[in-house]
């Protein structure tokens, strides 16, 4: 209700800075493909940065683009229980918390193969790692997640065992045991 999107749709989400870097290119890509995507998606997108001002244009332009501006961080898991994907298309980055926060809201994520999310995610069993340029791949990965809610339903027990590994308590602990060795 929040972002206008009706109760039953599905939605794929972006929450990153508007940058190359972040793959904000490959979200253009996808979304202009998107009539290759089942079950007419949203797109909601949240963030700042160069591409603002498109992000905004195609907005305007396709009800099914939810521009949620930059949204703060205390606030994020309202992009999250809305989605069912969060897309993670970066180039360059070493360690995304987008997929940790994405995986502990039970939320399906597809990542670049080349960023961050390969050190959480295991590809088809707990989300998907695709080529950043392969756009065929992103669609492909998202008509999955959207089309079978078992395979959803496979990775959220995953996040569990993933998330855990990341609670204030483990990364305390595993900090300490390193400064000790």
């Amino acid at each position: 209700k929040m972002f206008g999107i009706p109760h039953r749709a599905k939605v794929i989400a972006y929450t990153s800075a508007f940058s190359i870097a972040r793959g904000v290119d490959t979200l253009f890509k996808i979304i202009k493909k998107r009539g290759y995507l089942k079950g007419k998606p949203y797109f909601l997108i949240a963030g700042s940065g160069k591409e603002k001002e498109a992000i905004i244009k195609l907005s305007k332009q396709d009800d099914r683009i939810i521009y949620a501006g930059k949204i703060p961080h205390n606030e994020i898991y309202k992009i999250y229980k809305a989605a069912d994907v969060v897309l993670l298309p970066s180039k360059f980055e070493p360690f995304s918390r987008i997929v940790i926060e994405a995986m502990s809201m039970g939320v399906p994520v597809i990542s670049s193969n080349t960023g961050g999310g390969k050190e959480v995610i295991k590809n088809a069993i707990s989300g998907f790692l695709v080529n950043p340029e392969n756009i065929d791949e992103w669609i492909n990965a998202i008509n999955l997640i959207i089309e079978n809610k078992n395979l959803s339903n496979n990775f959220r027990k995953e996040f569990k065992k993933i998330v855990v590994n990341f609670s204030r308590e483990n990364v305390f602990e595993n900090f300490l045991n390193v400064y000790y060795r």
